[in-house]
């Protein structure tokens, strides 16, 4: 089966999970090295988003202006 893509507020919400599962609890050096794996890519995968988001803003923003014209759908997965 494949596996549902997370929305932003969902990567995010797991993040934080992760966080506190790592700060927290004690567990087994090898359950937190799963964790902290799992929450890089996380991260990874956040920053990309961010980055897409940042990237449309300022393609609305140009376009706003009427500085640049540019196709929207350029952007969109």
């Amino acid at each position: 089966m494949a596996k549902k893509k997370q929305s932003f507020e969902e990567a995010l919400s797991r993040l934080e999970e992760l966080q506190e599962q790592i700060n927290g609890e004690e567990q087994s050096l090898e359950n937190t090295m799963k964790l902290f794996e799992e929450a890089l890519a996380l991260t990874k995968t956040l920053e990309k988003e961010l980055d897409r988001f940042e990237t449309r803003i300022e393609v609305l923003t140009k376009e706003g202006s009427g500085d640049e014209e540019c196709e929207f759908e350029d952007f969109q997965e």
